[in-house]
C-alpha cells in the first residue's frame, strides 16, 4: 500500500474511532502531500470541512483538487453543491453542465441528486421532482431509493399546499 494510502486510511480509522475531525483533516492533507493529484482525497478533506461548517475551507480544497487533479466528477459535484449553498445556482448549474460533459460524469458524479437539490433551491418543485425520481432510478441500494422517494413525496406535498 502507498504511503498517500496509509495516511487516507488513518484519517478514516481516526474518524470512525474517535470521531477526531482534526486528526482525520490531518491525515488528508497528509496524503495530498504526498499525492496532489488524487481526487478523492480533496473530495474526502472539503466533506470534513463541510462536516465542521468551514464552507470557505471546503471551497478552497475543492478550487485546488480542480487545479491539481484537473476536472472530475466528484470535485465538480463537490463544487456544486457548495455552489447552492452559497446561493451561486446559476454557476452550480453550469458546473453541473460541465460535470456532465465528461465521460461518466452524471454517474459517478451523481448529478441528478444534486440537480434536484438546485432545482429546489431555485423553487422549481416539479423539476426536483423529476431529479429525484431519476436519482431514485439510478441508486444502486435500497436505502437510496427511499430517499428519493422521500424527498419527492416532501416536494409533492409542497406542491399540493401551495407553497
Amino acid at each position: 500500500m502507498t504511503e498517500d494510502r496509509k495516511a487516507c486510511l488513518d484519517g478514516l480509522r481516526a474518524l470512525r474511532g474517535k470521531g477526531d475531525r482534526t486528526r482525520t483533516i490531518a491525515c488528508y492533507q497528509q496524503a495530498l502531500a504526498i499525492n496532489p493529484k488524487e481526487p478523492l482525497y480533496y473530495h474526502l478533506l472539503h466533506h470534513e470541512y463541510r462536516m465542521k461548517l468551514a464552507y470557505s475551507q471546503a471551497l478552497k480544497v475543492i478550487r485546488k483538487g480542480l487545479v491539481q487533479a484537473g476536472d472530475d466528477p466528484l470535485l465538480l459535484s463537490d463544487l456544486a453543491e457548495l455552489q447552492i449553498v452559497k446561493g451561486e445556482l446559476d454557476q452550480a448549474a453550469a458546473t453541473l453542465d460541465r460535470c456532465e460533459a465528461l465521460p461518466e460524469g452524471k454517474e459517478k458524479g451523481g448529478t441528478c441528486w444534486i440537480r434536484a437539490r438546485l432545482a429546489e433551491a431555485g423553487h422549481d418543485y416539479p423539476a426536483a421532482i423529476e431529479y429525484y425520481d431519476q436519482a431514485g432510478a439510478l441508486a444502486k441500494d435500497a436505502s437510496m431509493k427511499d430517499v428519493a422517494a422521500a424527498n419527492k413525496k416532501r416536494l409533492q406535498a409542497m406542491l399540493k399546499a401551495g407553497k
